[in-house]
């Protein structure tokens, strides 16, 4: 199965492509890029239902913080900005 995934699938650099176009490139306030999923650079994704239920998305959040706190204590979850 692993030759067949790794036909469609993205290597490490391949997938960060789209986080490093956003982060970097100018294009993004021209074309109105602000908070929509990129696929690809400067390609608008389509999110599945799952990444835009917001029920899921706290649960999610809870879950996240939960291991956070159990990894890191009590003080990984303190505000960087204090």
């Amino acid at each position: 199965m692993a030759p067949a995934v790794s036909a469609i699938a993205r290597n490490p650099d391949q997938g960060s492509l789209a986080a490093l176009y956003a982060a970097v490139s100018p294009d993004v306030d021209d074309k109105d890029l602000q908070g929509v999923y990129l696929d690809d650079p400067g390609h608008e994704g389509i999110m599945i239902g799952e990444a835009t239920d917001d029920e899921r998305g706290e649960e999610f959040w809870r879950t996240a913080q939960e291991v956070i706190q159990q990894i890191g204590g009590d003080d990984a979850l303190l505000s960087w900005t204090e």
